[in-house]
């Protein structure tokens, strides 16, 4: 599971929380 949560923490400078996962998605689509 924190390999899956953790969606390349590099990629944005900071740790991707469970929650805020879709954020990340939303902003690299």
């Amino acid at each position: 599971m924190l390999l899956e949560v953790l969606v390349r923490p590099q990629d944005k400078g900071l740790l991707i929380y469970p929650e805020d996962k879709q954020v990340l998605v939303n902003e690299r689509s």
